[in-house]
């Protein structure tokens, strides 16, 4: 069996500093719409293991997920995140 990996890349923003971060799409637990929030499996450094995103960067990272996992499904899962 073949295992792709699949990975995406955003920007998130911690005091008034913006990041990049790449993530891998198999760590994404859940989407928080209501306050834009990721929820990874793997903790980070500081011990939290979610994200805030500005509102366009999460409906974003929100369009890209799905079309992923619609395609994922269909047994098309060759496009780029």
């Amino acid at each position: 069996m073949i295992m792709v990996r699949k990975f995406i890349k955003f920007k998130y923003v911690i005091k008034n500093k913006e990041f990049e971060m790449i993530a891998n799409v198999d760590d994404i637990v859940r989407l928080l719409p209501n306050i834009y929030t990721i929820d990874f499996k793997t903790p980070f450094d500081d011990g939290s293991n979610s994200l805030t995103l500005k509102s366009s960067e999460f409906n974003r990272v929100k369009n890209v997920l799905l079309q992923y996992y619609c395609s994922w499904q269909r047994g098309q899962n060759y496009g780029k995140l």
